[in-house]
């Protein structure tokens, strides 16, 4: 039996996975390209045979200089922005009620825990973690045979920053 922020579960497995294009963990982590003009979207998703409870989503971004709160790290405010969806049975939630990330100030709006810390010196690292507890009490559930899914679509400029991830934590089940 595995307890992970939330009630136990029986054959349950603690996990985190990257938030990729594939949806399955593989590929590019770090999404720091120019999505401005052809959009990505990143998620997790699960396998047909999987049912994944998602109870956090954890946001890492790091760059060369001082982080602005009016910016996103250190390049400036995102033009478009992006909002947290998930698709359950077909029909796709904004789990930022309506709001979407584009500077610091949003991230700390959010409801998001948060830290500032330094990966080497000058060079910052935030991690916002987004809970999910308050929508949704034992987390999202995932069926890989409705393929359900968690997901961010990019929209804008990311070149310049050392680092961009988005990582889902929960329980596989």
């Amino acid at each position: 039996m595995t307890t992970v922020f939330g009630p136990p579960f029986n054959n349950g497995a603690p996990f985190y996975q990257f938030l990729t294009a594939a949806g399955d963990g593989s590929g590019a982590i770090d999404h720091t390209g120019n999505y401005s003009v052809t959009p990505q979207e990143v998620k997790i998703q699960a396998t047909d045979s999987e049912v994944l409870l998602i109870t956090a989503l954890v946001l890492v971004i790091a760059d060369d200089t001082t982080f602005d709160p009016a910016k996103y790290g250190a390049i400036n405010a995102l033009a478009n922005g992006y909002d947290l969806v998930t698709r359950i049975n077909g029909v796709s939630v904004g789990l930022l009620r309506g709001n979407r990330i584009k500077t610091g100030f949003d991230i700390m709006g959010s409801g998001a825990d948060f830290r500032f810390t330094e990966m080497l010196k000058d060079r910052p690292l935030l991690q916002a973690k987004f809970s999910f507890s308050d929508g949704f009490p034992s987390g999202i559930q995932l069926k890989g045979v409705d393929a359900d899914k968690l997901s961010v679509t990019l929209n804008d400029n990311f070149t310049g920053m050392l680092m961009n991830r988005f990582i889902a934590t929960g329980v596989k089940i």
